[in-house]
């Protein structure tokens, strides 16, 4: 298929949107073609954000220039997609805020080109644990078929500490990621496989909960399994990878990213500085 075939593609659908569609129509265009508009405001966002997503997001710190460009622009385009509810009823959500949930989706979909779970159009903002009707209790985080619900100081602890596994926005975004499967049939086929190694674990897990490499919420279902695992993966991949290499195995394919391999990279270029 020719650049100008696809260009004339994108022309077309286009005008479609600003004549008849919606945002959600062109998102999809650009994502699917891997067009980037990179308009003043897009500039203006990077100019701003980059130092704050420094700061905030290790992930962030190990991509180089090119791939730091690509993040901040599948930040800027989650959050655009997104509609950002605040529960306090107040004037509680930030800018900088939305810029972080979109990140940390932006994250654990970095190796995908349609980085964009269809199905999810909301975050619900808490500022601390709020009462889950349906689990009759406090709760930091839900997840559902179109929208997501958090803490916002809960979202805030997981990023203070890089590797300790735990970290509320990427265990919601993998629940995200879970409850989309579906729109990702290929990557769906290989969840299913490591669904098998998944379980082997769990029944360790169960019965030597002292020696299990994952926190012990991961036993409960298979969907907290997934989430406990995106969490481990990003916060401390060349261990999951050492102590469970089956199942980091599945989700680096999975997720087309390979994290052990990235932070090793980045250590042994210092250590060839040092030296």
């Amino acid at each position: 298929m020719s650049q100008d075939f696809l260009i004339f593609v994108f022309i077309v659908f286009a005008i479609a949107y600003l004549s008849y569609g919606s945002r959600d129509i062109l998102n999809k265009l650009l994502i699917a073609f891997n067009i980037k508009i990179k308009t003043k405001a897009y500039k203006d966002f990077v100019i701003l954000w980059h130092p704050i997503l420094i700061n905030k997001f290790p992930f962030y710190v190990l991509l180089n220039a090119t791939e730091q460009d690509t993040f901040c622009y599948r930040t800027r385009n989650i959050m655009r997609h997104l509609e950002f509810v605040d529960a306090e009823e107040g004037e509680f959500i930030t800018e900088t805020m939305e810029v972080c949930v979109s990140a940390s989706l932006a994250q654990i979909t970095f190796g995908w080109q349609d980085y964009l779970p269809p199905n999810l159009k909301k975050i619900v903002l808490f500022k601390d644990t709020y009462y889950s009707n349906l689990f009759h209790r406090d709760v930091k985080g839900l997840t559902f078929a179109h929208h997501t619900m958090l803490s916002w100081r809960y979202f805030e602890e997981g990023f203070k500490d890089e590797t300790d596994k735990l970290n509320l926005a990427l265990h919601e975004m993998g629940h995200v990621l879970w409850v989309n499967r579906k729109s990702y049939p290929e990557e769906d086929e290989e969840i299913k496989e490591w669904e098998w190694f998944a379980k082997q674990e769990m029944a360790k897990m169960l019965d030597n909960p002292e020696t299990a490499f994952l926190r012990e919420y991961a036993a409960t279902n298979l969907a907290e399994m997934w989430a406990c695992s995106i969490e481990t993966f990003f916060e401390a991949p060349v261990e999951f990878k050492q102590k469970l290499p089956e199942i980091y195995g599945k989700m680096a394919k999975i997720l087309n990213q390979d994290m052990a391999g990235r932070v090793g990279k980045i250590k042994r270029g210092r250590s060839t500085m040092i030296s």
